[in-house]
């Protein structure tokens, strides 16, 4: 089988280091830079951030510490480099799923930012039968799209973080068009509202992509990824898309001509139980939850919008690790955050999320129930864990010392 050849938006970005296990490709593709790739402008420098994992933040049996410092090392440990992003336009570009492809001398190359090793994902490619649509030669075209895409959480955290390119391209062109691939109606809504909020512009439409279906531009418009899967997420990226969701939240609350409402600033963020990965006694644990303080935050009962604007308001969360925890992008520097899960699903994810944004990180781990789904089986929380994590989230030292 013949390996795929690949083309890259700007090899440059990724001098400082970056998404583990592409050096040596990034480097050939440095020596060949694609015709067919032109660069627009730099959205994002790479940077560098701390990560910790602080032991006294982590609730779970002692024996899970090495799986936690494994699943650390292999993100990087302490030092995390985020690559730098690139806005580049990429002519006769084809679009199939979350890929994009061109054409070259009767040969398919892959954009490799769109097929990287690192996210570990295969992506389909069209079958012959497959429908091919040409996009209009009207509007300019940017395309938000990463391997995780049609997931909420990873959708907002490595496409909606690439918004920037919006305001570059509004300087070239009268009219926009952001493309995004469609899966699940009810999220998309969710989407479109999101986005229409944050940009709170008329001159960009938005419009949905099928993904089995592949489209033909003429000139397409790509933003190189500002984070990885696992991996680094690039802080300025998210920090700039928080301060956008102040912004919406701040514009939203005068427009009533009214005081802008109270939000809580203290959230417990309810899974629902056919989710998976749900603590055992889930009741009662929100009914201690209650008793510290904290409100009950559906996420999947509130807009996008309303969601945004909860979390940029917390100062403690607390939530079962999951797509709706994803939120916790919005809220502010120095917020507590603790996060439940079973001892199975040691992904470090969140904690990346947390030193990107500059958050307190913790997490209580619980007992699996059904250690053959580890990344979605419910779990048993310890009691004494569980009274000393909700003693570190409360900031209550004096609690946690007689919890201890």
């Amino acid at each position: 089988m013949r390996t795929p050849r690949y083309i890259s938006c700007d090899p440059s970005v990724y001098a400082a280091g970056g998404f583990p296990g592409d050096a040596d490709l990034l480097a050939g593709l440095h020596a060949s830079p694609a015709p067919e790739i032109v660069p627009v402008a730099k959205l994002y420098a790479p940077a560098r951030y701390t990560r910790v994992l602080d032991t006294d933040a982590i609730f779970a049996d002692p024996a899970l510490l090495p799986a936690l410092t494994a699943a650390f090392a292999f993100v990087g440990g302490t030092q995390a480099v985020a690559p730098g992003s690139v806005l580049v336009r990429i002519d006769e570009a084809r679009i199939h799923d979350r890929s994009l492809t061109v054409d070259r001398d009767g040969e398919t190359l892959q954009l490799f930012e769109t097929f990287r090793p690192a996210d570990r994902v295969t992506l389909p490619q069209p079958g012959p039968g497959a429908p091919t649509r040409t996009l209009p030669s009207t509007d300019a075209y940017l395309l938000l799209t990463s391997s995780g895409t049609f997931n909420w959480g990873h959708w907002l955290a490595e496409d909606l973080p690439r918004l920037l390119a919006v305001e570059h391209l509004a300087r070239r062109h009268k009219r926009i068009c952001l493309l995004l691939h469609g899966f699940v109606p009810a999220t998309d809504r969710m989407r479109i509202e999101l986005l229409r909020a944050l940009l709170h512009r008329r001159d960009v439409t938005l419009r949905l992509l099928r993904p089995d279906t592949t489209y033909r531009a003429e000139t397409l418009y790509f933003a190189s990824p500002v984070a990885g899967l696992p991996g680094p997420k690039h802080p300025q990226a998210l920090a700039d898309l928080s301060a956008r969701a102040i912004a919406m939240m701040d514009r939203l609350d005068r427009r009533w001509w009214r005081p802008a409402p109270r939000r809580p600033t203290r959230l417990f963020v309810i899974r629902r139980r056919d989710r998976g990965r749900v603590p055992v006694g889930w009741d009662d644990l929100c009914r201690t939850l209650l008793a510290r303080g904290y409100q009950p935050f559906d996420p999947e009962g509130i807009s996008a919008r309303e969601q945004a604007a909860a979390f940029a308001g917390a100062e403690h969360v607390v939530g079962c690790m999951g797509a709706a925890m994803v939120n916790t992008l919005f809220c502010r520097p120095g917020t507590r955050i603790l996060y439940l899960a079973p001892e199975t699903f040691t992904d470090p994810y969140y904690l990346d999320l947390a030193a990107a944004r500059g958050h307190r990180y913790g997490v209580c781990y619980g007992k699996a129930l059904d250690p053959t789904r580890p990344a979605q089986s419910d779990y048993v929380l310890d009691p004494d864990h569980l009274a000393r994590a909700l003693a570190w989230l409360d900031g209550d030292r004096a609690i946690r010392r007689q919890a201890a």
